[in-house]
C-alpha cells in the first residue's frame, strides 16, 4: 500500500512540475497569429515583451519580413523584424485598454522567432513631421507697364494713356487700383522707361501724347 501512495504521489508531483514548466514557457505561435498586447519571451530580450504595434517590411534584404515594436516593462520599446513562418513563445495578454487589436496577415505586427530576431534599437522618430508639399507660386500680376506694351502691340498704332487705360481696362490686363488720375501715372511710367533703358525701351514718342511700341 506504501509502495503505491508513493507512486500515485509521484506522478503527481511529475504532472505539476510539467504544469509549471508549460506555464514557463507559454505557447509557441507563429509571428501572423498574434496581436498586438500579446506578451512575448523571445530569445535575446531580458524578460518578457509586449507586441505594440507591426508593420510589413515592403523593399530591401528583409522584404516581406514583420518588423515588430516590442515593449518591455518599463515602457521602452524596442523593434526586431522576423519571419512569416518564424514562432515566438506568448506567455500572456496584456490588459485590455492596450493596443491589443488582431493583427492582419499583412501587418507588421506578425513577428515571431525563436531567437532569430534580429533587434532594432533605431527607432523610428516619434513627432516626426511630414514635408509639406510646396504651394505653387503665385501668379504674378500685370504690371501696369506690361499691360500698356500688350494694348500697344494688339492695336498697331499709337495710344494716348487714357486711350491705353481704357483698352487694359476693358481686356481685364490692368485695372487702376483706385488713383485719380491713372493716365497720368502711366505717362510718367512711361517716360522713365524711355529715359532710365533708352534703346532697350519698349515705348517710343510717336506724336504729341501718344507712343508706340519700338
Amino acid at each position: 500500500m506504501a509502495s503505491k501512495k508513493t507512486a500515485k504521489d509521484s506522478a503527481h508531483t511529475e504532472k505539476a512540475k510539467s504544469t509549471e514548466a508549460e506555464k514557463a514557457t507559454g505557447t509557441s505561435r507563429k509571428i501572423t497569429d498574434l496581436s498586438l498586447g500579446d506578451i512575448l519571451l523571445i530569445p535575446g530580450f531580458d524578460g518578457p515583451r509586449t507586441i505594440c504595434d507591426a508593420t510589413k517590411v515592403g523593399d530591401g534584404a528583409d522584404a516581406g519580413k514583420f518588423e515588430v515594436g516590442l515593449r518591455n516593462e518599463t515602457g521602452e520599446v524596442e523593434h526586431a523584424r522576423f519571419g512569416p513562418d518564424e514562432e515566438v513563445q506568448v506567455v500572456g495578454k496584456a490588459p485590455r485598454g492596450a493596443k491589443d487589436r488582431a493583427i492582419p496577415a499583412d501587418s507588421a505586427a506578425r513577428k515571431t522567432s525563436k531567437g532569430k530576431g534580429t533587434k532594432n534599437k533605431a527607432s523610428k522618430p516619434k513627432g516626426a513631421k511630414k514635408a509639406k508639399a510646396p504651394k505653387p507660386p503665385k501668379e504674378k500680376k500685370t504690371s501696369a507697364l506690361d499691360a500698356a506694351a500688350k494694348v500697344l502691340g494688339e492695336n498697331r498704332e499709337p495710344m494716348n494713356c487714357q486711350e491705353m487705360i481704357k483698352a487694359m481696362s476693358d481686356k481685364g490686363y490692368w485695372k487702376s487700383p483706385g488713383g485719380l488720375t491713372p493716365h497720368a501715372t502711366l505717362y510718367s511710367a512711361i517716360q522713365r522707361e524711355i529715359k532710365g533703358k533708352g534703346k532697350e525701351a519698349r515705348f517710343k514718342k510717336a506724336d504729341r501724347g501718344k507712343f508706340s511700341l519700338t
